[in-house]
């Protein structure tokens, strides 16, 4: 059975969260904060990824690309965090790499549409 777009992105959130929840041995509410810093810095970190790939400025799209794949590791988006990596070694490479900016974008925003749902269908403490 297919797994439809909502449970795709709950699924995708909550494999990160459970895996983060394990390995950094924090309350829910410090990974709720972590993954909302999360959401907002790497979706800046994007925009900024995209205008050093529109300028061909191959030295900050390392940055910004090296950036979101530290983020995404650390919070176990393994899936971005891959993606982030491969933008990094054409910008080393000083190649343009829109396909990777294009999957990196569908990716986040899954990630970002599935903690949405999760956090709206978690109970209020």
């Amino acid at each position: 059975m297919t797994q439809t777009h909502h449970e795709q992105s709950t699924t995708l959130f909550e494999n990160a969260y459970r895996e983060t929840k394990k390995s950094l041995n924090v309350p829910d509410e410090i990974l709720i904060r972590l993954n909302e810093t999360f959401f907002a810095s790497v979706g800046g970190a994007l925009e900024k990824l995209k205008e050093a790939m529109n300028a061909n400025d191959y030295e900050a799209m390392k940055m910004h690309a090296h950036s979101v794949k530290g983020a995404s590791s650390t919070l176990h988006y393994v899936t971005i965090s891959a993606i982030a990596a491969e933008i990094e070694e054409h910008a080393q490479q000083k190649e343009a790499y829109a396909e990777g900016l294009i999957a990196l974008s569908n990716e986040f925003a899954a990630a970002a549409d599935g903690y949405r749902m999760w956090k709206s269908a978690r109970p209020s403490s």
